[in-house]
């Protein structure tokens, strides 16, 4: 089995099978956005996809970090892999799409961008054997927020936020998760720095 440069850029979620709110009706650009972000959330994200999709001062904020460059949110959301033996998404629905909405960048540069909301039921199997067993599977119940837009950098998304509903793991858990993946994760399993690490990647975490 062997990863291609141009399957590095290609979804695993596809843009045009979203499950859609009745009257919602994205753009081609922001159904590559949402895609990309299932993608991500499934640990099956690649450097080449952030850099396709993300500005480079994205933000990206949720429970257990907070990142205000592209390569902080590479650090998140591409490592996925290390702490989990399985990431599953059990429901999601593209909600509404506001456009014309404001927000800011990393750098605090305001930007007009259209909000792409997704409530979303997912399930993260951790593989770190310091964690009580009742702790290993957690389901989250959130809103990703997706701040897109058409004029940054050619079209990309500026901002993403995972909200979570009422329904949250232990404290104690998000504590640990926010200190080992803002510390520890970034530093152990570099981003790669090209298209052939990012291709050794890919296939070792068979994504």
């Amino acid at each position: 089995m062997s990863v291609t440069a141009s399957s590095l850029h290609s979804f695993t979620n596809d843009p045009s099978t979203l499950i859609l709110s009745p009257g919602v009706q994205p753009t081609d650009l922001q159904r590559q956005h949402i895609g990309v972000v299932l993608d991500l959330f499934q640990a099956k994200g690649t450097k080449a996809k952030l850099d396709d999709n993300f500005t480079k001062d994205a933000v990206y904020e949720d429970l257990f970090a907070s990142c205000k460059t592209r390569e902080e949110v590479g650090g998140q959301l591409l490592h996925l892999p290390t702490v989990l033996s399985s990431t599953t998404t059990r429901s999601y629905t593209v909600s509404q799409i506001i456009p014309n909405t404001s927000t800011t960048d990393g750098t605090g540069r305001t930007l007009s961008t259209d909000l792409i909301s997704i409530p979303i039921k997912h399930i993260f199997e951790f593989k770190v054997p310091l964690l009580p067993s009742k702790l290993k599977s957690v389901t989250m119940d959130s809103t990703l927020e997706i701040y897109s837009s058409k004029d940054a950098e050619g079209g990309k998304i500026v901002r993403l936020q995972d909200r979570p509903k009422e329904n949250i793991p232990d404290f104690a858990l998000l504590n640990w998760m926010r200190k080992f993946n803002a510390e520890t994760v970034p530093k152990v399993v570099p981003l790669p720095k090209n298209d052939k690490e990012d291709a050794e990647k890919a296939l070792k975490q068979q994504i």
